[in-house]
């Protein structure tokens, strides 16, 4: 393999962001935000190999290639000059099929605690329907206690306070490297000055004038990717209400609301949202022919 990589830093995120836009994908690894917010656990580095986004993660001491791209084939190809095998992921099933019927698979490994959630858009904007009853009713009462209730966009006039209401609701949060410290770190390095460098969408939901929520996520191709979603445990209905006006601030075909990481909470939570699937994702180690 003849390809340098580079560390992943603002001057890359344009060429990084025409390749993510031009490439159809539905894992939220290939986000600018998730990119960024995990290069330094992950080391990431990338390079762009003829069309398409390479990533170089180091997990756990191996290095592993994850490949955006319309034609995994010509990339694994490039990835493989050289080397004696070579570990692929994120790969969706599609594209292990493809390699597979190309190259030796030494192992293939598919862990459900990292498939991505997706849902129809217009079910999380509306809500509707029986199997929302629960969401509903929870949204009922939050708009009985808080009247005065609205949607805000986060933007450089509130940005600081925000930040304030989310070191709040994570100040008993063990920060322990290699978890959420990643995400606070970087969301620190966002709220100083970062706003305007990555396409994020933000919005918070007030009443009482203080904040009870807030939402980040990303909209790109067909999909709204979210990544942050927190709100105030003690007002019932904040999480459901941040759902429903987040979607429906921010158009699109499909909600990606990332993994379950495993945690059985976490898991009856997007489970009772009822996604209309799970985007696996698969690790391959291929060896070279």
């Amino acid at each position: 393999m003849n390809y340098s990589f580079k560390a992943v830093d603002y001057e890359g995120l344009a060429p990084m962001t025409k390749v993510i836009g031009d490439v159809p994908f539905n894992f939220c690894d290939f986000t600018p935000y998730v990119i960024f917010t995990w290069q330094k656990y992950y080391d990431t580095h990338y390079a762009l190999i003829d069309d398409a986004l390479v990533l170089r993660h180091n997990i756990d001491g191996e290095l592993c290639y994850a490949p955006l791209a319309k034609d995994i084939l010509s990339v694994a190809e490039k990835l493989v000059s050289g080397e004696e095998s070579v570990s692929l992921s994120p790969l969706c099933e599609a594209d292990v099929k493809k390699l597979t019927e190309k190259y030796e698979a030494l192992s293939i490994e598919c862990d459900d605690a990292w498939s991505d959630y997706i849902y129809l858009h217009s079910d999380l904007a509306e809500l509707a329907g029986k199997r929302y009853s629960g969401q509903r009713n929870h949204i009922n009462k939050f708009l009985q206690s808080n009247p005065d209730w609205s949607y805000e966009e986060v933007n450089d006039r509130n940005i600081q306070e925000v930040f304030d209401f989310y070191k709040e609701l994570t100040q008993d949060v063990s920060f322990s490297e290699g978890t959420a410290i990643y995400e606070h770190r970087w969301l620190e390095e966002y709220f100083d000055g970062g706003v305007s460098k990555l396409p994020l969408a933000g919005g918070v939901i007030r009443a009482g004038g203080r904040i009870l929520s807030l939402a980040f996520g990303e909209v790109i191709g067909e999909t709204l990717y979210v990544h942050i979603e927190k709100a105030r445990r003690d007002v019932q209905g904040a999480y459901q209400m941040t759902v429903r006006e987040f979607a429906r601030h921010n158009p699109a075909t499909f909600i990606n609301r990332e993994e379950d990481m495993g945690i059985e909470g976490l898991r009856r939570s997007k489970l009772s949202y009822h996604p209309t699937r799970l985007e696996r994702k698969y690790k391959i180690r291929i060896k070279a022919k």
